[in-house]
């Protein structure tokens, strides 16, 4: 397939993908648009928010190449963003970029969520090449918090590799999409202001903020801080537009500050999005990929079947149907997207489906981060 016929392709699944969720359409014709793909469940950190396990390296968590292969056969011609991430960090596979070359055979928007926290720079040159759009996972304005909240990191080694990563982007006239994701939490929360000073001295105009939701502890912290979440804010609102740089707030961080009508609105993901772990599994949801093995958000695996029957199985359009009719931002049968319904906002879902632009809460849309 050349490109002009996967350029085809993608439109017109685009088209047909945004009438079923408007026409709330359970049984689809069209693909996911946006996927995640987990290439290895395998971690090189222990970040406190994150991984509670210390599983040594382990080749069995990482994704064979035969069955990348036949994801890529069945969706990638569809696809408009490529994800190659889980719950793990993909840039410790020594072959990332034979996944990552197969992949580029198509139309679709490569995409990375990273710690960066690799010693390769022959990697970096290569994602700036192939045109990726970087998410950096960065947690800390001194070394001191970085490390501490990203355990077994090298604060100094992540920002070489997005200063090279910038360089070659430049050099060979790419984009160079390079953004920081931060999950807010009470260790990290003062130094809001000295990541924003970090990325404008590393020309990253674009920072999105998270609210912590792994930490029973660090929540319950966080309960208390409603004085000083309101006061920060501010403060980097302020140098957010001072310095020309993009804030966007993707998840309220406390639950009295939620700006409750941007968070009511149906989810698009069950007829969107979709997420492969290493193991075949199947999801709708990429928040909730690192539990793909529960009954609650497995759909079915692609060692037993392929993906079209998995799309539209009974599982598949319960989910959309409840999504379809929930109320007041609550759903009985799939109670685990609960959460979303109550605290997040947007992430990167306005691409897919344009009307939801009303629902992003940033310094551009926004005097204020919080009701």
């Amino acid at each position: 397939m050349n490109k002009k016929e996967n350029n085809s392709l993608v439109n017109n699944n685009r088209k047909l993908s945004i009438k079923e969720f408007k026409d709330r359409k359970i049984i689809l014709s069209s693909f996911p648009r946006s996927l995640f793909i987990e290439l290895t469940r395998n971690c090189n950190l222990q970040c406190t928010m994150c991984r509670d396990d210390t599983t040594n390296y382990d080749p069995h968590r990482n994704m064979p190449f035969s069955l990348f292969k036949k994801i890529a056969h069945q969706l990638f011609p569809y696809a408009e963003y490529i994800d190659l991430r889980g719950y793990g960090e993909s840039l410790i596979l020594p072959d990332f970029d034979k996944f990552a070359n197969y992949a580029s055979n198509f139309a679709a928007q490569l995409k990375l969520i990273t710690n960066f926290n690799i010693y390769n720079d022959r990697i970096i040159k290569y994602l700036a090449k192939k045109d990726f759009m970087i998410g950096v996972s960065f947690d800390g304005g001194s070394k001191k918090t970085f490390e501490k909240i990203r355990k077994n990191a090298k604060f100094e080694t992540v920002l070489h590799n997005i200063k090279l990563f910038k360089t070659f982007s430049k050099r060979y006239k790419k984009k160079g999409l390079l953004y920081f994701q931060i999950v807010m939490q009470p260790a990290n929360l003062n130094e809001l202001p000295l990541i924003l000073d970090i990325a404008l001295k590393l020309n990253v105009d674009r920072i999105k903020l998270f609210s912590i939701c792994k930490s029973p502890e660090d929540t319950r912290k966080l309960f208390y801080l409603k004085d000083s979440i309101k006061q920060i804010f501010n403060n980097i609102s302020h140098l957010s537009r001072k310095n020309n740089q993009i804030l966007e707030l993707c998840s309220s961080v406390h639950k009295d500050l939620t700006i409750r009508d941007l968070t009511q609105k149906r989810c698009i993901h069950p007829w969107m999005y979709c997420s492969v772990d290493y193991a075949g599994r199947v999801s709708y949801c990429d928040h909730l990929i690192g539990e793909s093995e529960k009954k609650y958000v497995f759909l079915g695996n692609l060692y037993e079947t392929n993906f079209n029957r998995i799309w539209n199985n009974k599982k598949a359009q319960l989910a959309r149907n409840a999504h379809n009719i929930c109320s007041n931002g609550f759903i009985r049968i799939v109670e685990h997207c609960n959460w979303c319904y109550k605290r997040r906002y947007i992430d990167l879902e306005n691409l897919f489906y344009p009307s939801y632009s009303r629902y992003v809460v940033s310094n551009q849309t926004r005097n204020q981060l919080y009701i």
